[in-house]
């Protein structure tokens, strides 16, 4: 691959990867911020709401006020743990800044070089063909 087809295909195609990486992960880290910080303060009034309406009587809408905030936890609750928030947002991340490295690793790499380190590579793990790998399986399996 030549310089000019190398910068066309990371100008156009691979900021644009980057981008959207680092979106869904602000993306992500948002909705699990949010959901979090909900679930922290629902949980700790829940309590005090209920204690709240055996004591009084004179405010009829704290008993389902009470109900409310306990489905509202189990909502939130849930909601983390099914759509992954928290994981999805540092899987996010580190793919992005993994390909912030890369590119400086590719742009300062010749083609030669990667060259000769795939042919490296190529020698260090020759591939066998299907009936030797068998073979050897066999032999592993019934010494």
């Amino acid at each position: 691959m030549d310089r000019a087809t190398f910068d066309k295909y990371v100008n156009e195609r691979y900021f644009a990867e980057i981008s959207w990486y680092d979106r869904k992960s602000m993306r992500n880290q948002i909705w699990y911020r949010t959901l979090q910080w909900g679930l922290i303060v629902l949980s700790a009034s829940t309590p005090v709401v209920i204690a709240l309406a055996q004591k009084t009587d004179s405010m009829p809408w704290v008993k389902p006020l009470s109900l409310v905030t306990s489905v509202l936890v189990a909502i939130l609750a849930t909601s983390l743990k099914t759509f992954k928030f928290e994981e999805n947002w540092v899987n996010y991340r580190t793919t992005c800044k993994t390909l912030k490295k890369e590119i400086h690793f590719l742009r300062n790499t010749s083609a030669a070089e990667l060259r000769t380190t795939r042919q490296r590579q190529s020698r260090a793990f020759p591939t066998l063909p299907h009936s030797h790998l068998t073979t050897r399986i066999t032999k592993v399996e019934n010494p």
